[in-house]
């Protein structure tokens, strides 16, 4: 919500109303849905052949650039289809490898647990996130809120050298299946 109000603000000219450049900006934002959906099919693959690590800081360092972008305040279509696609290659990458992590890691009696745990950290981070970078956005500006924003993400891609690659069982597949 807060990138389409930031896009709708940013878009708004003499020549352009806040209608048409809202409407602007949640078709852009389409734009970020189908970009989200296109790298979280490349997120996939890449994890296989990489590993969560390489992947996940990817789709931090995406949040980054997007992010940066809408804080560094650009109004141009351009600059915000970039924004916007940063972003949705952010979310592409970084909440599939979230899951696969998950479903490497924990053992079959307690995956689902660990899905419903995932969750509940992911529900939980947006909720105090959207308040915390809203509350910023309205108290002080937009851009110490998306500077708040990829800040964090920041933190987060440095973070990813914690993830690792699961141990190779004796077939070398990465995974523990039963054969």
């Amino acid at each position: 919500t807060l990138l389409i109000l930031r896009a709708a603000q940013l878009l708004t000219t003499p020549y352009r109303s806040i209608s048409a450049a809202t409407s602007l900006a949640i078709l852009i934002y389409a734009g970020h849905n189908v970009i989200a959906t296109l790298a979280s099919l490349f997120a996939g693959r890449w994890y296989d052949r990489a590993g969560p690590r390489i992947v996940f800081a990817a789709g931090a360092a995406a949040y980054v650039i997007g992010y940066g972008l809408f804080a560094a305040g650009e109004g141009t279509v351009w600059v915000l289809l970039l924004a916007f696609g940063a972003a949705g290659a952010g979310i592409g990458l970084a909440e599939p490898t979230e899951s696969a992590v998950v479903a490497q890691l924990l053992p079959d009696r307690v995956r689902g647990s660990g899905f419903g745990v995932l969750g509940v950290v992911q529900a939980t981070g947006d909720v105090i996130a959207t308040v915390v970078a809203g509350v910023l956005y309205t108290v002080v500006s937009p851009t110490v809120a998306f500077g708040y924003a990829a800040g964090w993400m920041f933190v987060a891609a440095l973070a990813s050298n914690a993830l690792r690659r699961p141990v190779d069982d004796e077939f070398g597949s990465g995974s523990a299946q039963k054969r």
